[in-house]
């Protein structure tokens, strides 16, 4: 027991020379974590990076109801969430295009909702960029769909006039008429319903910003721990040859291993928590709401448990520090997007939410965001608590095994 308490102190102190390197990289994950949270309020909360596509509009006549039908148009939900209408004359938007201040000019020919009720059709002119945006893609596809329903209304109205004309039956005419022209409103005027705003929620129990600031703080204990690879993978072997004719097992070594990159997390879990209590009234300002939760800090130290299982099996499982570092990054990214640390879970498939149950992942995310005040439920905290409890054991043999064989090799 004593050799142990001596190689504890041993490994800490190994762990501690690591310590400069890892604040070094806490600074430049800090920038690229806030940099991140803000991306994600401009996407989620409506911010200035969903802006409208810019339509120029020339009207070669000026007509009642062309502007009637125009600020029908203009006002539809739809419409106005994706689109901004700018009149101009022909000569101004082809500037504007050749500038690409615009994404696509339509130009209304004269008469033109005269000649849509008398089958005149005269057509609508668009004109694109030569090098089409994203933007101009998307009004290309929506004018190409609205001109196909104008012509399967049209084919239904004359279609309709001629089977009366042949059977000599135009009393019901008028009738059949108003009919079509009710089912393609109602077919047309359903499109308000299918393009809506819709505010999600990633869980009940934690808000939408603090669920990401949660899923930083996870990204930034799991990958800070790459710049332990000296202190996990720097050991030779006959290093370990010579600590265990001097009667150390390697289960204790792993198990000093382990406690010490727990206690190098630990000094980084108080940094950026003390970083997020100076940043607290900035971080009001995006909507993100902090209320430091003090009984959550022994979930919270079973949590940097289950991230230091998981350095030392990676690292153990690597041939080299860089693979190593490779790794962690690599597991890191798709396990926190499997639960829903990048991109909301309800975009994900079913299959996906059902595999993130058994992950740790979203267990991580959930007690970080229990700490900085959501209110998770004492049942599903339980829960979190068992599931980081069993992947920390899984992640600490899987790393003495591997290390047993590694051994048995050497030897």
């Amino acid at each position: 027991m004593k050799r142990f308490g001596i190689l504890i102190g041993l490994e800490w102190k190994r762990a501690g020379k690591a310590l400069p390197l890892m604040l070094a990289e806490a600074v430049v994950m800090c920038v690229f974590l806030g940099a991140l949270l803000l991306l994600c309020q401009k996407i989620f909360l409506g911010g200035t990076l969903l802006q409208k596509i810019p339509i120029g509009l020339v009207m070669e006549e000026e007509n009642t109801m062309t502007e009637l039908a125009l600020t029908y148009l203009e006002g539809m939900e739809s419409t106005a969430a994706a689109c901004e209408f700018r009149r101009m004359t022909k000569e101004e938007g082809r500037q504007a295009l050749e500038n690409s201040e615009i994404a696509a000019l339509m130009v209304l020919p004269e008469e033109m909702l005269q000649a849509i009720l008398d089958s005149r059709n005269y057509p609508v002119q668009v004109y694109f960029p030569k090098d089409s945006s994203l933007g101009a893609l998307l009004i290309r596809e929506l004018t190409q769909a609205g001109a196909g329903m104008l012509s399967m209304a049209q084919a239904e109205i004359y279609a309709v006039y001629d089977m009366n004309i042949s059977y000599e039956n135009l009393r019901e005419l008028s009738e059949l008429e108003e009919d079509i022209n009710r089912f393609n409103m109602q077919f047309v005027m359903a499109r308000e319903r299918m393009i809506r705003m819709e505010t999600l929620q990633i869980s009940e129990e934690i808000p939408l910003m603090l669920h990401y600031l949660a899923a930083g703080v996870t990204l930034f204990l799991m990958l800070w721990g790459i710049a332990c690879g000296k202190f996990l993978k720097g050991d030779s072997p006959a290093f370990g040859r010579q600590l265990l004719r001097g009667g150390v097992r390697r289960w204790q070594w792993m198990l000093a291993k382990w406690t010490g990159v727990f206690w190098l997390l630990c000094i980084g879990g108080m940094g950026i928590l003390t970083a997020i209590v100076c940043v607290q009234e900035s971080l009001q300002e995006v909507g993100v709401h902090i209320s430091m939760n003090p009984y959550m800090l022994p979930y919270a130290a079973v949590m940097l448990l289950c991230i230091a299982a998981f350095l030392l099996f990676c690292y153990q499982a690597a041939p080299t520090r860089s693979s190593g570092m490779i790794l962690i990054f690599a597991i890191t990214v798709v396990i926190l997007y499997i639960s829903g640390g990048f991109i909301p879970t309800v975009f994900l498939p079913e299959s996906i939410n059902r595999l993130a149950l058994l992950l740790p992942g979203r267990a991580l995310i959930q007690v970080t965001g229990s700490l900085l005040g959501a209110d998770m439920g004492a049942a599903q905290m339980q829960n979190n608590l068992l599931n980081l409890l069993i992947w920390s054991s899984f992640l600490y043999l899987a790393a003495l095994l591997i290390n047993y064989k590694k051994g048995e090799a050497d030897q």
